[in-house]
């Protein structure tokens, strides 16, 4: 399989956890062990799962600020699933061009949202790519300690 199908799994995951919150990051994570993703993307998945779940608070700060007049928790559970993985990507994986993480993004929302929304979607996610840029959010790696902003 490929990055875009892990994605894929990864907004799936991620859109569960917005009906089910109180779930550990362990039971998504064994969600995405259903999908027969090769090992690289499994890995790549996994941080993703883990990062988003573990920062979502940061996250929603930085797409919040760059929704006009609106926040993320309004958002329909599709879209903000696909911003909160865009965003990650775009902040945290150096691997990955800015404009491959929109891209995808865009896809995932013209296969699971709306044409209306791949507009704003796409607007958000080119300033949070030219103002946020790679770095700027630290994925913990240890559970205790609080999601933070460099």
């Amino acid at each position: 399989m490929s990055r875009s199908y892990a994605r894929e799994v990864v907004l799936k995951a991620i859109f569960q956890r917005d009906f089910q919150p109180d779930q550990t990051e362990g039971m998504y994570l064994d969600y995405m062990n259903q999908y027969d993703l090769k090992e690289n993307d499994a890995k790549y998945a996994k941080e993703m799962i883990s990062g988003i779940i573990n920062n979502i608070e940061a996250i929603d700060k930085i797409i919040n600020s760059y929704l006009v007049n609106w926040e993320v928790n309004r958002l329909n559970k599709i879209e903000s699933a696909i911003l909160r993985l865009a965003t990650l990507e775009l902040i945290e994986q150096k691997d990955i061009p800015a404009p491959v993480s929109i891209s995808e993004a865009i896809q995932l929302t013209t296969k699971y949202s709306d044409m209306e929304s791949v507009k704003y979607i796409n607007a958000v996610l080119e300033k949070i790519a030219k103002n946020e840029g790679k770095d700027k959010l630290t994925v913990n790696k240890d559970e205790d300690e609080k999601p933070n902003r460099q």
